[in-house]
């Protein structure tokens, strides 16, 4: 919520939860193993999550990149 509030792109909010979500997992598997359920497997497995979700997305990767990604609260053009 807070990078859709900050850059008012929902696209860049979604890449950047799931990006945060495999990286607390993996730090919670390593750090605390077992802490709120996650395991050496359930970080595996939110990883491999993650990188489907950003092969899946690389259109929406390069409208980012190249400034081109619809903002939150404008009309689309046309």
């Amino acid at each position: 919520l807070v990078t859709a509030f900050l850059f008012r792109i929902s696209s860049l909010a979604a890449l950047v939860a799931t990006i945060l979500t495999a990286l607390l997992a993996v730090v919670l598997a390593l750090a605390a193993p077992g802490t709120l359920g996650v395991t050496t497997g359930v970080a595996i497995l939110t990883v491999a999550i993650a990188a489907l979700v950003m092969v899946r997305h690389r259109a929406n990767i390069g409208r980012l990149l190249r400034g081109e990604e619809p903002r939150l609260g404008r009309k689309a053009p046309g």
